[in-house]
């Protein structure tokens, strides 16, 4: 659980993308290249699943599917 700005206690399934990222970036050390790697592509899974979507809303099999558009349809390496 996190405190929001509001100091009010946030649970998994109210995060944000944006609060599930800093949550994400404080638990880990990672170079500010990273981190901006890290929010691009959270932005593209954002844009694949929709503006309205929540991380709680996302399982598995969407996570492939967003996957899968981006090595066969786009045609992206899976080593970028």
């Amino acid at each position: 659980m996190s405190r929001g700005k509001n100091n009010m206690l946030h649970t998994v399934d109210t995060l944000s993308w944006d609060e599930l990222l800093e949550e994400y970036f404080f638990s880990h050390i990672l170079r500010p290249d990273t981190e901006w790697s890290y929010r691009k592509v959270t932005r593209g899974f954002i844009r694949f699943m929709g503006e309205a979507t929540s991380p709680a809303q996302v399982i598995h099999r969407d996570v492939l599917r967003w996957r899968r558009d981006l090595l066969v349809e786009k045609k992206q390496s899976s080593h970028t």
